[in-house]
């Protein structure tokens, strides 16, 4: 095996690796209730972490 074909297949290597995270975070991602529905939860959150807002 030459060395450019090593480098292929490592780059085809990180590249699956990067595409298969990219899937998982969309997977776990996708099964969260959308953001206008956890909005008041964000909110709260904020707001216990930054005190009051004025």
């Amino acid at each position: 095996m030459s060395t450019a074909d090593a480098i292929i297949l490592l780059s085809s290597g990180v590249l699956f690796l990067a595409v298969l995270a990219v899937g998982i975070v969309a997977g776990l991602e996708h099964r969260k209730p959308p953001i206008k529905g956890r909005l008041e939860e964000i909110v709260t959150a904020a707001a216990k972490r930054k005190g009051t807002c004025l």
